[in-house]
């Protein structure tokens, strides 16, 4: 079965209710995000119906040569939200794998930044 289980590694057993309507999500961020399901067809019913209620900026990526220049990069991206007047709270990282949470811990712990897991 090809599906977005598939693609992030999720065992669902039992009923599963998939999500229509998206009260935080913006339609760019969930554009992005439906693109980096590799086996998924978009045009499965349980993608294509689901909806956004919010617009927003597009997604920024960046490409980086190595780990070290990821967390620099973070970690200034941290400190400048912080100085524009955003609360630490109120800022997430997302990782791929958890074994990074680590070493982002370390990094931020390296550069002044306080965080939690």
């Amino acid at each position: 079965m090809n599906s977005w289980k598939n693609d992030t590694d999720i065992n669902v057993v039992g009923r599963t209710h998939y999500l229509s309507l998206n009260y935080r999500t913006t339609r760019e961020i969930k554009e992005y995000a439906d693109k980096q399901f590799i086996q998924s067809s978009m045009e499965k019913g349980h993608i294509r119906n689901y909806r956004s209620l919010f617009g927003g900026p597009e997604p920024i990526v960046e490409l980086f040569d190595d780990e070290m220049g990821q967390y620099s990069f973070v970690a200034k991206k941290i400190k400048s939200l912080i100085k524009q007047g955003h609360r630490a709270f109120e800022i997430g990282i997302i990782t791929p794998k958890s074994y990074l949470h680590n070493e982002f811990l370390q990094y931020f712990d390296s550069q002044g930044i306080k965080c939690m897991i």
